[in-house]
């Protein structure tokens, strides 16, 4: 009996002593991990930010031409392997969970497997590291490229800005109600917002509401993030196209009356601090978080997959793709079902 107690606690206590180190082990093959992580982020930040200065200089010089397409195609295989990395983070931890969820044999079984493995490859630590050095070695020589380009490139003129534009960047909100003869009224809405992750986005509300002609009562919604040269009415236009597998009569008339928006004849007022303002910031924080979580997530990876929020019907025969700068359209309209006959509302959302 006594053997058997000595046994019992000898092997407790070796499994603790060996679990203790292996959790070490873990611990610092971790920390690694994300520190190697956040440096890969760092160099894919500092190449993206040198290539879009890039975009507002003219290159005629072949080798900065050249030079630019090498950092182009460096920052792309970097986001690639960025999102590869943080693939695998993710399913390292999702099993860490499952395994310190059971026994203590089994964690340790586990533990000791990754750890021989590691062993035999050691290599794959090292070569994370230089890969890492490999994309900040590109983006140091980045550095050096917007230095020579600036010397050596012209800036391109500043094109005016779309007047909708203007006024939004400039912290501005419109809130228009458009009466016509012999025509249903019409409402629109511009408001900037600001994000520290999106930068500063705009929303568009265009929207017809009659009782008296429900059926041709729509209700478009439009969230992207702003630049100057962005042509928000424009974007608005071709994501209709998402929708015109649904409603091809109903969107033809919304581009129309979006084509006819005068752009001068407005009243724009200061979009100024107030309960009511706060509320609708919060609401729009959360709106964005919800469709587009990454402000990159349309750039890079499978296109083929929906941002986290997506409603969009693979039946419905919209595609997937978006324009960049794009976080959400929605469309409110009445939609006939032939096959039905009867009508219902339908809303889509990307």
């Amino acid at each position: 009996m006594a053997e058997i107690v000595g046994s019992a606690v000898v092997q407790e206590s070796v499994s603790q002593i060996v679990s203790g180190l292996l959790q070490k082990y873990e611990d610092k093959h971790n920390s690694n991990a994300f520190r190697n992580l956040e440096r890969l982020e760092m160099a894919h930040i500092r190449l993206e930010a040198v290539l879009q200065t890039s975009d507002k200089w003219d290159i005629t010089d072949t080798s900065l031409l050249r030079w630019r397409r090498k950092l182009k195609s460096a920052a792309q295989e970097c986001d690639d392997t960025l999102h590869r990395c943080s693939q695998r983070i993710l399913e390292a931890e999702h099993i860490e969970k499952e395994v310190s969820n059971s026994s203590l044999p089994k964690r340790v079984v586990h533990a000791t497997r990754s750890f021989v493995s590691s062993i035999f490859n050691h290599d794959n630590d090292d070569l994370n590291r230089s890969i890492v050095q490999r994309f900040e070695w590109y983006a140091d020589g980045a550095s050096e490229f917007l230095r020579l380009l600036e010397l050596g490139g012209t800036p391109r003129c500043c094109m005016p800005f779309n007047p909708f534009i203007r006024h939004l960047l400039a912290g501005k909100i419109l809130r228009h109600r458009i009466i016509r003869a012999n025509k249903r009224p019409l409402f629109l809405l511009l408001e900037p917002f600001i994000s520290a992750e999106h930068g500063i986005e705009g929303r568009l509300f265009f929207m017809q509401n009659d009782s008296k002609a429900p059926n041709d009562d729509f209700c478009l919604t439009l969230t992207l993030q702003l630049s100057e040269s962005t042509d928000i009415v424009g974007v608005a236009i071709q994501c209709l196209q998402l929708f015109a597998p649904l409603n091809k009569s109903t969107v033809e008339n919304i581009r129309i009356e979006l084509m006819q928006l005068p752009t001068q004849d407005f009243s724009w007022v200061p979009y100024v601090d107030s309960p009511q303002k706060k509320y609708w910031d919060n609401a729009h924080i959360l709106g964005t978080q919800w469709f587009r979580p990454n402000p990159l997530c349309c750039k890079q990876h499978d296109k083929n997959n929906v941002c986290h929020g997506s409603k969009v019907d693979k039946s419905s025969g919209l595609g997937h793709d978006s324009l960049e700068p794009v976080i959400e359209v929605g469309l409110l309209c009445q939609l006939f079902l032939s096959e039905c006959n009867k009508q219902r509302a339908l809303t889509v959302r990307m």
